[in-house]
């Protein structure tokens, strides 16, 4: 189940791990709702099974408008 505190906790880590990669790859990155948890993906990464995005082009958001983004979208369903 995706509670908005896992789902913040797992996106800043990812946002923070990935944050370089964004910022030179080019691409547009999405926040995915994943099975348990979120996911940070380019937005031409390859899936068998497609996930449907919480959040699009993360890339151009600072960590904290991210996180409020991601908040209301979780809250909204």
């Amino acid at each position: 189940m995706l509670t908005e505190l896992n789902a913040i906790s797992s996106a800043r880590t990812q946002y923070r791990a990935m944050f370089k990669n964004m910022a030179v790859s080019g691409v547009a990155w999405n926040l995915h709702r994943g099975t348990h948890n979120v996911v940070l993906l380019r937005a031409d990464a390859h899936m068998d099974v497609p996930l449907p995005v919480i959040l699009a082009n993360v890339h151009a958001m600072a960590e904290q408008t991210m996180v409020n983004a991601l908040s209301n979208a979780i809250r909204r369903g």
